[in-house]
């Protein structure tokens, strides 16, 4: 399931919506994901924003210093939860087309309470498929 992928001490790096853009940059030089979710006042996924947005917005507009968080973020995404067995997040990748995932809590409000990777997800589905591969040697 993907709560494997969560940990207790976990630090969720997350974005507001009027998060500037300079804010925005920092937050990715400082962890290393590749996408970070948009939150509300009460953790609340509201979307996420991807490296691909910001390097699109860097190179196309001259309105740098107004971009804020909400103006780069993508809100079409579908979360991931803790409770999603390993092929249903395979599936919510591929759908999504991001290299990493929020995971929600599935409560109404859907907080933010992780991120996975989709290589980590990868990996350990194609551990279970084929077994650990480690272990037959």
């Amino acid at each position: 399931k993907v709560s494997q992928f969560l940990g207790a001490s976990q630090v969720i790096p997350s974005l507001r919506p009027n998060d500037r853009l300079a804010a925005v940059l920092t937050c990715f030089d400082t962890f290393p994901y590749s996408v970070l979710p948009v939150v509300g006042e009460a953790n609340q996924l509201l979307g996420v924003v991807g490296l691909d947005e910001l390097n699109h917005a860097l190179k196309t507009t001259d309105a740098r210093s107004l971009l804020v968080a909400a103006d780069l973020m993508r809100s079409d995404i579908q979360p991931l939860y803790p409770d999603d067995r390993l092929d249903v997040g395979m599936q919510a990748f591929a759908q999504n087309d991001l290299l990493v995932l929020p995971v929600v809590d599935g409560s109404p409000q859907n907080r933010v309470i992780g991120l996975v990777r989709r290589s980590d997800l990868a990996l350990a589905y194609l551990q279970k498929l084929h077994g650990d591969p480690d272990s037959s040697s």
